[in-house]
């Protein structure tokens, strides 16, 4: 990651350098309960390396020095317990990255399905990602859109949706190190998301 005295990221746009893992728990307006949503890994310089969703679903991301060359998928089945890692896999499968821009980030990447990914990359402020069959017909379209490495937007399209489903992200608080440990987000449909992050760093 590259920052200047502003803050602002330049590419490849890794904005959780120095980060090891970092949990993000959704907190529920109406109990106050915690309930894990991600864990994600990183390597010294902001490289995602895996991500864990509810113990049902894992990603992790294989890299030849700097450039993603695959990301390993597996759904796993349902457990009672969503903290702990369920060691039984309904499925795996890997991803093979058909192309990628010169700071190593893909640019297209070949699913297990026969489907594929293709990115496209506005400097570190927008990020668009489209979907496509074994058949090559687009299935959706997501656009990204960040401020200083956070997002602040997304939009999801289908090929039907002109105006898209949004979410917008705000209300950011930060640690002493300057990354996001509480923030806000609303769907399209009014509903409010309030998460929060725990964060462990390299020494």
């Amino acid at each position: 990651m590259a920052c200047t005295s502003s803050n602002k990221i330049s590419p490849p746009c890794y904005s959780d350098q120095g980060i090891i893992e970092a949990v993000t728990t959704i907190v529920s307006p109406k109990n106050e309960a915690e309930n894990l949503r991600q864990v994600m890994r990183y390597d010294t310089f902001g490289k995602p390396l895996l991500r864990k969703q509810n113990g049902e679903r894992e990603v992790i991301f294989k890299y030849d020095k700097d450039k993603l060359i695959s990301t390993i998928v597996s759904n796993y089945e349902d457990s009672e317990d969503k903290l702990e890692h369920n060691e039984i896999a309904k499925s795996v499968e890997t991803n093979k990255v058909a192309k990628n821009d010169q700071f190593g980030r893909a640019l297209e990447i070949s699913g297990a399905d026969g489907g594929r990914v293709e990115f496209t990359y506005v400097g570190c402020d927008l990020e668009i990602q489209k979907y496509y069959d074994y058949a090559e017909d687009l299935i959706h379209e997501y656009k990204l859109y960040y401020k200083n490495g956070e997002p602040i937007k997304t939009i999801w399209l289908t090929p039907n949706d002109i105006i898209g489903q949004e979410t917008r992200y705000y209300n950011y608080k930060h640690d002493s190190k300057g990354k996001w440990i509480e923030r806000k987000y609303k769907y399209s449909s009014g509903e409010e998301v309030f998460e929060k992050r725990t964060i462990k760093y390299y020494e």
